[in-house]
């Protein structure tokens, strides 16, 4: 059986369903149409989003809630491989499943952290095979709709897209974000066994924190240029091929040759942005009095996050 989704402006996302009176099983429903769709899928309620990543053959949840499976009826978002305003899925009797979804805490494959707000999460999937920038194929966007305005979503930044799903193959210098209401507390649960090497610095503050299995953390509103993992204890890493160098207030920042184009952001401690660039080769600004951080990024995937005082 095939359906034809169709929306009414050109896009990527569409909303499909599981025409069953079974379960759906969702490996093999995204491997059979994995022509003309990436393998990723997500549901929406009033309460978050929920979204899974088809790697390593299974169903990974950046929730961690078993995800494999779509009950009858139900419907859920996917991603066309090309934008348009329709595409064809194929649904066969191979899709069909009597096993229910166990909503139960499961563990990602490899190596991994899930930093989670309640029922909502993002997951950062450590894997050297996959690459810093952001990839339809491995990393999974965060989506929201009118019926998410009042649910707290946490993501993380891969390249400059907000992910739900980050697949990466150093998590150092990435970026932690929270979408909430105003004057909203929330207690950011980290797990997983990257926590045994990472730490929390918080831009707001200046503090570093060595993070655990289980370790929490309060933010209050909307968390934006604020929140960075490290693997080294005390600094923000600059990562593999990228230096900077801060004489007097001008910053600047160099590029191995074949870096390609490169993104400089710079963010003061309230997590507002101050400078932003992108160019080849050698970048030099000049920043006023105060504390900052500054992301920068290459095209060939180097990238480095610093802490910058300017006296």
């Amino acid at each position: 059986m095939t359906v034809t989704l169709t929306k009414a402006h050109n896009g990527l996302y569409f909303l499909a369903g599981n025409p069953f009176m079974c379960h759906l099983d969702m490996a093999v429903f995204l491997k059979e149409n994995s022509g003309v769709l990436k393998p990723k899928y997500w549901t929406m309620g009033a309460d978050g989003v929920r979204s899974a990543l088809l790697a390593n053959n299974g169903i990974t949840s950046a929730g961690g809630t078993d995800m494999s499976t779509v009950a009858p009826m139900e419907g859920f978002f996917v991603e066309a491989n090309t934008p348009g305003t329709d595409v064809t899925v194929k649904y066969t009797t191979g899709m069909m499943t009597t096993a229910v979804a166990i909503q139960a805490p499961q563990p990602a494959p490899g190596d991994w952290m899930r930093i989670s707000a309640g029922d909502n999460a993002a997951l950062i999937r450590i894997a050297g095979e996959c690459g810093r920038e952001y990839d339809r194929n491995e990393d999974v966007a965060l989506i929201c709709g009118s019926t998410q305005e009042e649910a707290t979503l946490v993501y993380t930044v891969a390249e400059n897209v907000a992910a739900t799903v980050n697949s990466t193959p150093d998590a150092s210098g990435t970026e932690i974000g929270v979408m909430t209401g105003d004057g909203e507390s929330n207690v950011l649960r980290f797990e997983g066994p990257a926590c045994g090497y990472h730490t929390l610095y918080d831009a707001s503050t200046g503090e570093t924190m060595a993070l655990h299995d289980g370790f929490e953390y309060e933010v209050t509103g909307n968390v934006s240029h604020r929140l960075y993992l490290s693997a080294d204890t005390g600094q923000l890493p600059a990562l593999t091929g990228l230096d900077m160098t801060v004489d007097g207030n001008e910053v600047t920042v160099t590029p191995p040759a074949a870096a390609g184009e490169m993104r400089v952001e710079v963010c003061d401690i309230s997590g507002k942005s101050v400078y932003g660039c992108t160019g080849r080769g050698e970048t030099r600004f000049m920043l006023p009095q105060g504390m900052y951080v500054m992301k920068a990024t290459a095209a060939d995937g180097c990238s480095g996050v610093w802490k910058i005082r300017i006296e």
